[in-house]
């Protein structure tokens, strides 16, 4: 259960239009006002989130809705004695979504604070910005914010997602996102904070791609085992970001694409793989190591699990050919010493 000051289950269910697509500092509008051209035209909603409209100030309409904030524009208008309310007339619409920073807690890869509508996928500014409105944005909802913390893991309660703004909170069912039913994808503005519970298992349908899940991971590989000499030689490619493998993909994976498996049966058959792997929250590492033979034919979470990002797999040379190359080594000792000693030396 999470703690917030000054919830009550009444602000939850009464959210009503709270939870739409409000307005969010940054953000970019045209306002008309019907007989009021001096105060019609192009706006941004400045740090604090209000419009500055020449002869009638600052008007706050952060976190309102396009429709509530034009509402509030009208009310200002007659505040201050420059319409009558029943002449007023304002239409406020959208013409760019501004970037938004949220914060998202919990059971994600990458905790912490997150700019979802990045200007790379924000629109490009238009000089006809005033001819064009209704412009739909994609990337300021939770779903992409989730992405932005590296993904929820696997050991998230999808189920009960938090959203916490401006003192309410609201409890979010994500898991459609993995079994097909239908997902209300909440948009956010700036300052609203993302807390994802965790349960005390691993839940392995949620590793895998999605809409709020890593798309792939970078792993490390590397295979010396003979006769690669390198893991160049071993044709394994990894860069200073390691190999990308699709989110879901396991053990096996790594070990068959770091030249691992097959080969001769009698020398490769018992060669093993290590799979290293550092808790990025907690920095404590794990090793897990099993014959390649049983990661191919005896198949298991516990024999072959899933990878995770900056995993490490190594390859090891199996039994026969560990003894090969010992004898291997004594002979390149031995071998000069009988040139020097040897009784051919001795009895000449």
């Amino acid at each position: 259960m999470i703690p917030v000051i000054g919830i009550v289950v009444a602000s939850i269910l009464s959210a009503g239009n709270g939870w739409g697509l409000p307005l969010s500092p940054g953000d970019r509008i045209q306002l008309t006002v019907t007989e009021g051209g001096e105060f019609s035209g192009g706006y941004a909603l400045n740090s604090d989130g209000a419009l500055e409209v020449p002869f009638l100030g600052s008007v706050l309409v952060a976190n309102l809705e396009p429709e509530d904030a034009a509402k509030t524009v009208e009310q200002a208008l007659v505040k201050k004695k420059l319409f009558l309310s029943k002449f007023v007339q304002v239409v406020l619409q959208v013409t760019s979504w501004a970037p938004a920073q949220v914060t998202v807690q919990g059971a994600v890869f990458e905790p912490g604070r997150v700019q979802v509508n990045t200007p790379r996928e924000s629109k490009p500014d238009r000089k006809d910005e005033r001819l064009i409105v209704g412009e739909a944005d994609n990337s300021r909802y939770l779903s992409a914010a989730l992405r932005g913390a590296g993904g929820v893991s696997p050991d998230a309660d999808v189920q009960h997602i938090h959203l916490l703004r401006a003192g309410s909170e609201r409890i979010i069912d994500y898991s459609g996102m993995f079994d097909g039913q239908p997902v209300e994808d909440v948009p956010l503005v700036s300052g609203d904070t993302i807390v994802v519970p965790r349960l005390k298992r691993f839940r392995m349908e949620l590793v895998r791609p999605s809409q709020i899940t890593t798309p792939g991971i970078k792993v490390f590989l590397s295979n010396l085992t003979a006769p690669a000499s390198s893991n160049a030689s071993s044709a394994l490619g990894n860069s200073s970001g390691g190999i990308t493998f699709p989110y879901g993909a396991r053990f096996v994976q790594a070990v068959v694409s770091a030249n691992c498996a097959g080969g001769t049966q009698s020398t490769n058959g018992n060669r093993f793989a290590v799979l290293v792997r550092t808790d990025p929250l907690t920095g404590i590492t794990t090793t897990l190591d099993r014959p390649i033979e049983e990661i191919l034919r005896s198949s298991n979470n516990e024999n072959n699990p899933p990878l995770m990002a900056n995993d490490t797999v190594a390859c090891y040379d199996s039994t026969v050919t560990n003894l090969r190359d010992v004898f291997r080594a004594l002979s390149e000792v031995l071998n000069p010493l009988n040139l020097i000693f040897g009784p051919n030396r001795l009895f000449k």
